[in-house]
């Protein structure tokens, strides 16, 4: 058993990460709103800045933090770069794997 992130989680801290356990698999905690391809910018920013409202609300972050879902809210530039970098890097795990066959 181990977790996929940078340091073991506050949660659960005898479980150790991959990378203690010799794997270079880290892979962020996340959840995130999504629309289809096209969407009109102004459509895109009036839900992101409903978003935002939502992880300002203490009551949310405490909840949140109670199912180990630290809440950090990033807009849809950054959560877009960060898909992108997760594709990245689970690409590489599937190439140095060959996990594709």
């Amino acid at each position: 058993m181990a977790i996929a992130t940078d340091e073991r989680d506050p949660l659960f801290p005898d479980v150790p990460t991959f990378k203690e356990k010799g794997y270079d698999v880290v892979s962020e905690r996340y959840r995130a709103f999504a629309g289809p391809p096209g969407l009109p910018q102004n459509i895109v920013d009036f839900w992101a800045k409903v978003a935002e409202k939502v992880f300002e609300n203490p009551d949310f972050k405490k909840d949140m933090k109670k199912i180990g879902q630290p809440p950090a809210f990033r807009g849809p530039k950054e959560a877009n770069e960060l898909i992108n970098r997760m594709i990245s890097r689970m690409q590489k795990l599937v190439d140095k794997y060959n996990l594709a066959k």
